[in-house]
């Protein structure tokens, strides 16, 4: 996680140099109208009953055995960090970290430009490739462009973050209570 996040860090620190020195204004953290962290919130939860849906599809298709995800703790560099640290990381650092990247860095020039297809598509493909789970894909693609929705409805980088946090809380919430009933939840 640690790694995954500093490289979305820079990454999106070098596309907002290269943004703003094609003269386009950096799309920022500026303070949420009233709203629009409701309508992130919203969009978290959308999100995540399309994510169910996903699930419970893919569960058909594999007739109960969907592939394993791959291992996330070793992907996104968590191996020995106690569940509860990994959980507060994914649930609001990672949305943070991939929203200042995806929508902020990769969409927000996209849509100053007035170029609002590409915009939507690109941010949701990025975003969909970047949590390395085909199973998920079309989740992944949707949930990204959502978020990028709530990005251009908003003006402000919160209603995302506040979306994808929701969706992380959560699905982070889900399999901490898995775990505690002893049973495995699809995928993972």
């Amino acid at each position: 996680m640690a790694a995954g996040t500093l490289a979305l860090w820079v990454a999106g620190a070098i596309r907002l140099q290269a943004v703003r020195r094609a003269g386009y204004a950096v799309p920022g953290l500026v303070r949420p109208p009233r709203g629009a962290v409701a309508l992130g919130v919203a969009a978290g939860a959308g999100s995540f009953l399309f994510a169910m849906l996903n699930v419970a599809v893919l569960y058909v298709i594999y007739r109960g055995n969907i592939p394993p995800r791959p291992d996330l703790e070793k992907v996104l560099g968590l191996e020995g960090i106690p569940f509860a640290v990994a959980a507060l990381l994914v649930s609001f650092g990672a949305p943070f970290a991939e929203e200042f990247f995806f929508r902020g860095a990769i969409f927000g020039p996209f849509l100053e430009a007035r170029q609002l297809k590409r915009a939507f598509l690109v941010s949701g493909l990025l975003f969909a490739i970047a949590h390395f789970y085909m199973p998920m894909f079309a989740h992944y693609l949707v949930s990204g462009m959502a978020f990028a929705w709530v990005y251009a409805e908003t003006g402000t980088l919160w209603a995302p973050i506040a979306a994808h946090a929701t969706l992380n809380c959560t699905a982070t919430l889900m399999l901490v209570a898995s775990r505690l009933m002893g049973w495995r939840m699809p995928g993972t």
